[in-house]
């Protein structure tokens, strides 16, 4: 339902941000959700980003995804591939499978 919302209200941030609260860390699509989520808040330099995954840190396991992603992020800034996005960078890239 919400991926269906968020293709239609593209610039919706809620659409993408509620499957967050009620999508397991175990599922595989929870992580595909934060990686959408996250990724144009990090290139942006968001601050209030962890203002807003805040309420996701009382759940451990989406803290280890939370951190394992940040994890890939800061890697990829690293080795200089930057944030992906789609925008056909290669891969190895912020938050890319």
């Amino acid at each position: 339902v919400y991926s269906e919302l968020s293709e239609r209200h593209t610039r919706s941030s809620a659409c993408r941000r509620i499957p967050l609260d009620f999508l397991p860390a175990s599922d595989p699509s929870f992580l595909d959700a934060l990686r959408a989520y996250v990724r144009p808040y990090l290139s942006r330099g968001v601050p209030s980003l962890f203002v807003d995954l805040h309420p996701l840190y009382g759940d451990a396991a989406k803290v280890a995804a939370i951190e394992g992603l940040f994890e890939e992020c800061a890697a990829s800034l690293a080795a200089g591939t930057g944030f992906g996005g789609g925008d056909g960078g290669g891969g190895g890239e912020c938050g890319e499978a």
